[in-house]
């Protein structure tokens, strides 16, 4: 009796084990278009306003800190390989981190710093009206 339960256990580890999906690397493609900040290290985003808006190798990021009026404007290119993203501002300074990337099954991009481990968590949407205006001028 032993020997079925044994077996029994070892058939079903074997078929839990045999269901689990791997995460399938991020393409560019998914994540092109414009993102805005929901969540920061599990905490929602609240005062902090970023938008990230990725083209085919340029990025374009808009972020306002809680006492701004205003946002900041940053500009750079990115790259994605194998799920890991990274970029650089266009005075040639790496991001800060690099980033594992995953769309959430609600279509959110979630990306983890490689040097952190904290979480972001992003929802694509359009600008809001009047955007432009809230920009500071460079």
């Amino acid at each position: 009796m032993k020997k079925i339960y044994y077996i029994l256990f070892i058939a079903l580890a074997f078929i839990l084990t045999s269901c689990h999906k791997e995460p399938k690397p991020v393409s560019a493609e998914e994540i092109i278009g414009t993102w805005t900040l929901e969540q920061f290290g599990g905490v929602p985003a609240g005062e902090l306003s970023i938008w990230i808006d990725f083209q085919s190798s340029s990025f374009d990021i808009y972020q306002r800190a809680s006492s701004d009026v205003s946002y900041e404007h940053f500009t750079g290119e990115w790259t994605i390989t194998a799920g890991v993203l990274s970029g650089k501002y266009s005075d040639g300074t790496s991001w800060a981190s690099s980033y594992n990337a995953e769309i959430s099954e609600d279509g959110k991009l979630v990306l983890v710093s490689s040097s952190t481990e904290e979480e972001s968590i992003y929802r694509k949407a359009d600008f809001p009206s009047g955007f432009q205006n809230q920009v500071r001028p460079e």
